[in-house]
């Protein structure tokens, strides 16, 4: 046993193992060589036994040197020489092959049969300069000795010439090594061959799979924008457009953002892939689901005229709106849906209609829809028109505060101000700041253009308070720049450089912004107020309505909606709950301020009812700075000869 795998050993340093297996078969076709080599040198030491030691010495020799330096050429292989030894061994052949050739009688060498086996060896191994190289000078050396057994120039000793047994073992040796070369080399072919085949069949199996993806979404399998497009415009032939439309159904998600947020993309992949599982459930069979991207989602069916959208709509917005549970907690996700129809439109065309129709329900109630209208283009146009004009609006000074004052309802006395924003420059349809503020905070415009705002408004503060007029200046800040983790630290830097007191500053919320209240929004009010920054809230009433809720959020002001003065003549219904704002305002420690008073009746009921401040037209509409300094300065703190108020 112990005999036994020594000769397992030794065997496998022979043919080296522990090298790739090209390499590995290199060096056996090499040891092959060798063997053939030492067996020819035997069948010559019996020729030359049988004939003369002088007539077989040369090749004698010549075949021994080959034998060491093929074992020189075998280390190389190991050593990683490859090229190396393959251009030696090539070398080495053709000056061995010619000549023993020659010496046996040249074409009646059973010699000649290793030359194909040898191309072949050449063919595979060597690159293709040393192949040609090859070729070249064997199939000269060829012909030379072709030539040279028709024309004897240098004849070879008839007695070389073999025959009897030393032919037959001469022959058998060279075609048993013809034979296992061209095995050797057959070997590697039928491999490479069939690894080619392999391959050729993952790259079809890949092409199919990369079709098929590019058809699909990889996370959901819904179909992707393309073949959503694809699918579309094959229906949209068939359409029978005398009695059928096809319904366009955009979903996206509302609010998506905070599950990403709160859990990480993974909660997120699967709130998605249960999305789209509902929303197949709740269309009708033959309607194509899509997903556009992220959490936006698409649905589309061919309908005949009479069918009822808004069923389809809300019946999707339940299946959406189903709790489910997320790592072990419920959680309910709701969608904005927009919806638009045609016979006529394309596929892009139809997708953008339904989007709009998608973003007035996001921007109002959100888990709703709503569907497409004209108006509804016009405005979008509108937008685009506003948005466009707007990007350089700071450098060609599009704008210019207004300021309207704040009036102590007690003593009729200016107290302070609110700067608001007006487009005075290249505004050639007049657009108000209720057109062309929502769509600046629709983009990254409302960071720029409200840093300049509050800069604006405390260098006009801080002339003002120079020139004897120590009002509070009040500016509206918009939900999404308080979502800049650096704004409060901006306001910082515009108090330090205005030198405007921070004291005198009040930043007035929309009361929208406590719906998306954030930890982030948080940190920036609590900073603020560090600074010494009062906080309003603006439009009190309109919106999320908890009073309760701002306890913790440490509000200076409440400011009361105008709508809630229109409807003072009716004493039993808003009176009473202005009045309980008040109150529990007052207990709370803040400022009531009531917006859009225009007339001394207004005036004496929000008195009664305890609001402290009035803003409105019946003081002053709102101004250009120059012109409200001209009318403090003229009429000192009561601009307006009011009666006081007991």
């Amino acid at each position: 046993m112990h005999k036994i795998k020594q000769l397992y050993k030794a065997k496998k340093r022979l043919i080296s193992s522990d090298l790739p297996t090209s390499d590995r078969r290199l060096v056996l076709v090499f040891r092959f060589v060798q063997v053939t080599i030492l067996l020819n040198l035997i069948n010559i030491l019996y020729l030359s036994i049988s004939q003369s030691v002088d007539d077989y010495l040369p090749l004698f020799v010549l075949l021994l040197f080959p034998l060491f330096i093929v074992e020189y050429i075998n280390r190389l292989v190991k050593c990683g020489q490859r090229r190396k030894s393959i251009n030696i061994f090539l070398g080495l052949a053709l000056v061995i092959l010619p000549f023993v050739v020659w010496f046996e009688g040249g074409l009646l060498s059973p010699t000649i049969i290793m030359i194909p086996a040898f191309v072949m060896f050449a063919a595979l191994y060597a690159t293709f300069r040393d192949f040609v190289v090859t070729v070249t000078i064997l199939t000269i050396a060829v012909f030379i000795v072709c030539l040279n057994g028709i024309y004897g120039w240098l004849p070879s000793n008839p007695a070389h010439q073999l025959s009897g047994f030393p032919r037959l073992i001469a022959t058998f040796i060279a075609t048993v090594t013809s034979v296992y070369v061209t095995w050797a080399i057959g070997t590697d072919l039928h491999v490479a061959l069939k690894e080619v085949d392999t391959e050729h069949e993952q790259v079809k199996k890949s092409q199919s799979r990369v079709e098929a993806l590019s058809q699909f979404d990889l996370l959901t399998g819904l179909h992707n924008r393309k073949s959503s497009k694809d699918i579309f415009n094959k229906m949209f032939l068939e359409l029978d457009k005398t009695r059928q439309r096809m319904v366009f159904f955009f979903i996206d998600l509302d609010s998506f953002k905070s599950i990403n947020d709160l859990f990480d993309h993974s909660a997120g992949d699967e709130v998605i892939i249960t999305i789209a599982d509902r929303i197949q459930l709740a269309v009708p069979e033959g309607t194509i689901v899509g997903r556009m991207g992220g959490d936006e989602f698409t649905a589309f069916l061919v309908v005949d005229k009479d069918f009822d959208e808004d069923k389809l709509a809300k019946k999707i917005l339940k299946y959406i709106s189903k709790k489910h549970h997320l790592f072990g907690s419920p959680a309910a996700v709701t969608a904005s849906i927009g919806v638009a129809s045609s016979n006529e439109d394309s596929f892009d065309l139809l997708l953008k209609k339904a989007d709009m129709a998608m973003y007035l329900t996001k921007n109002k109630e959100k888990n709703g829809y709503h569907h497409y209208t004209a108006e509804l283009e016009k405005k979008h146009m509108k937008n685009t028109i506003i948005q466009d004009q707007l990007k350089d609006s700071l450098k060609q000074e599009l704008f210019e505060l207004h300021y309207q004052p704040k009036i102590d309802i007690h003593t009729n006395e200016t107290i302070g101000v609110e700067a608001l924003i007006r487009w005075v420059k290249n505004n050639p349809n007049n657009y108000g700041p209720g057109e062309f503020m929502p769509v600046m905070e629709s983009t990254k415009l409302v960071h720029d253009i409200g840093d300049w705002v509050i800069k604006e408004a405390c260098k006009t503060g801080k002339h003002w308070h120079d020139l004897g007029h120590p009002l509070t200046m009040a500016v509206n800040v918009s939900s999404k720049q308080l979502t800049n983790d650096a704004f409060a630290e901006q306001v910082k830097a515009i108090l330090e450089v205005t030198k405007f007191p921070p004291e005198y500053l009040q930043i007035e919320l929309t009361e929208q912004f406590l719906i998306n209240e954030n930890e982030i929004v948080n940190k920036q009010l609590e900073s603020l107020k560090r600074l010494g920054v009062s906080l309003a809230i603006d439009d009190f009433g309109t919106g999320y309505s908890n009073i309760g809720y701002l306890t913790r959020l440490n509000v200076d002001a409440l400011k009361i909606d105008q709508s809630f003065v229109r409807q003072l003549s009716d004493p039993d219904g808003i009176c009473s709950v202005i009045r309980a704002i008040t109150k529990t305002a007052k207990v709370m420690g803040m400022k009531v301020v009531m917006e859009g008073i225009e007339t001394p009746y207004e005036l004496e009921q929000v008195a009664e009812l305890g609001c402290d401040i009035g803003q409105g037209y019946l003081w002053s509409k709102p101004k250009p700075a120059s012109q409200l300094l001209e009318q403090l300065s003229s009429f000192g703190k009561t601009p307006f000869d009011m009666p006081q108020l007991s």
